[in-house]
């Protein structure tokens, strides 16, 4: 897995952009190192663009992440919007994800293209 990190100042927005396989211990290196980058700049509104991803990690390797979504849940105004690839299977898993950050008090919704995502994260 690849990512690109690019801050939006202009609108206060971390975007993170996925392509390739992504694995958990990837996943979960990269999650960390966007939240410290969030702390850095003092935003914590996440446009996750996952378009380019072509495989990705199980639903049941996604429980692994709970510890660390537990402390993203305690984070005040911490917006996550995911813009999910064409692939289904592969959006499936990311719908998944949405569903798991949600049911532990993480906002975060899933999207078809990057411009609804976006209005939706900088609505608040």
């Amino acid at each position: 897995m690849s990512s690109k990190i690019t801050f939006h100042k202009d609108i206060g927005v971390i975007e993170a952009t996925y392509e390739g396989n992504i694995n958990i211990d990837s996943l979960k290196e990269s999650i960390t190192q966007n939240l410290e980058k969030a702390a850095q700049l003092g935003t914590f509104l996440f446009l996750t663009d996952c378009r380019k991803v072509t495989g990705s990690t199980t639903t049941f390797d996604l429980f692994e992440l709970n510890s660390l979504l537990e402390y993203t849940s305690k984070i005040k105004g911490l917006r996550e919007a995911i813009v999910l690839p064409a692939n289904k299977e592969i959006a499936e898993t990311l719908l998944f994800y949405e569903t798991f950050c949600r049911n532990r008090g993480f906002d975060t919704r899933s999207f078809i293209n990057r411009e609804d995502a976006l209005n939706w994260l900088i609505s608040k």
